[in-house]
């Protein structure tokens, strides 16, 4: 039993040692230094230090003990060419005891910089360093970031555009930027969160890009933020049927006469775009100085056309329009013609061209059927002249055809 006794003694005495030899040990670390001759008790050490990485410079978040004597820090780092840089900072207390707190400190070279940190009395006398590495953030790493991903752009008829994003969101990534020009020509800036696929973009229709761009945090504790590269998209071009209702006749010489009265339903050649399929329009040789007429198409600005429609003919079948014509001109100006179609028609088409008219359609209808023609040149237009060529049977006689419509692009 006294052996055990003795062993169980001399076990607690031995852990007794090792405990205070570890608070010994905890005290020089925070209190004392070493130097030659013996000990110097000097101030404490950080009790903690964080630091809060940004955009070339740093938020060290540091908290010193209730030791009075300290007055200053100091924080020392090599910068990327291994020059050392060194800034102090003055301690205010606003209590007595254990305090957090913060510095700032700018002009820290890019990339995983190691800080050393101490504090100091008002003779220069320093506790013991203690060292923290972090990476510091800069272009280098913005020059990485790449946007979220937009996996369409879709134009509606509303004048909208939606903008659909993948749902994948790249790390760091704490919103997405979307800038656009409206229709008044003020710019715009939608801002879309991470928990949203897609967003909606009104009046887009003043611009034909947008520009994308993602904000990235590099960690949740970055006192900065970074903008991503930024991509360009381009709006798909929205097709919308032309607004007939603006559409006015403009009386070129030897176009179709307005007014006639040939029977009620072609009393007014406005019938051919009035949306009114038992109102027709039609030339009549002998009666009308020539087979075309020209349209103004009222738009705000010139637009390029996409399709050109041409209804069926509601009279005799024999007089239905089998080819037509359609040429188009942005401004009206000087635009007129002098030479008469019926006499020269290639002296007539020759003159069109030399004032500015792109003959955007030539084509012939194989029945009395709803005619749908794809524009292969799509040049923006606000005047259109539309000739009749030949009818169903092949004579001179009366050329009859339906309602005119137009799909344009925005």
């Amino acid at each position: 039993m006294k052996r055990l006794t003795y062993k169980f003694m001399k076990s607690n005495l031995l852990a007794l040692v090792i405990i205070m030899l570890g608070a010994c040990e905890t005290t020089e670390e925070t209190y004392e230094q070493f130097v030659e001759g013996g000990e110097d008790i000097v101030v404490g050490k950080p009790l903690s230090i964080a630091i809060n990485p940004g955009n070339q410079r740093a938020n060290f978040v540091i908290e010193i003990n209730a030791d009075p004597k300290i007055e200053k820090g100091s924080i020392k780092w090599l910068q990327a060419d291994n020059t050392s840089v060194s800034e102090e900072f003055d301690i205010v207390r606003t209590t007595g005891g254990q305090e957090t707190i913060e510095i700032e400190v700018s002009n820290i070279d890019e990339g995983i910089r190691t800080f050393t940190i101490a504090m100091l009395d008002d003779n220069g006398k320093s506790s013991l360093p203690t060292e923290v590495s972090e990476r510091i953030y800069g272009s280098v790493y913005a020059e990485e970031l790449i946007p979220r991903s937009v996996t369409s752009v879709n134009t509606l008829p509303d004048g909208t555009a939606t903008v659909n994003f993948s749902e994948v969101i790249p790390d760091g990534v704490i919103e997405t930027i979307i800038e656009y020009t409206d229709v008044s020509g003020v710019d715009q800036t939608q801002v879309v969160a991470n928990d949203a696929n897609s967003a909606t973009l009104s009046s887009y229709m003043g611009s034909t890009t947008l520009n994308v761009f993602s904000l990235y945090r590099p960690t949740q504790d970055a006192i900065d933020s970074f903008n991503s590269q930024t991509r360009e998209f381009e709006y798909p071009r929205v097709i919308l049927a032309a607004d007939r209702t603006l559409w006015s006749q403009v009386s070129l010489n030897n176009d179709i006469i307005p007014v006639k009265a040939i029977w009620a339903q072609l009393d007014n050649i406005a019938g051919t775009w009035d949306g009114d399929p038992n109102t027709y329009g039609a030339y009549a040789p002998g009666t009308d100085p020539g087979p075309h007429f020209t349209v103004s198409l009222g738009l705000d600005d010139p637009k390029a056309l996409e399709e050109v429609s041409l209804g069926p003919w509601g009279g005799q079948a024999n007089e239905a329009i089998i080819g037509y014509e359609v040429w188009g001109i942005a401004d009206i100006t000087n635009a007129d013609t002098t030479t008469d179609f019926v006499t020269d028609p290639d002296a007539w088409r020759a003159e069109m061209e030399s004032n500015g008219w792109v003959k955007l359609v030539e084509t012939n209808k194989s029945g009395n059927e709803n005619h749908v023609v794809k524009v292969t040149d799509p040049t923006e237009v606000n005047f259109i002249r539309f000739v009749a060529l030949t009818r169903s049977d092949g004579t001179s006689g009366l050329i009859g055809w339906g309602d005119l419509g137009i799909n344009i692009f925005f």
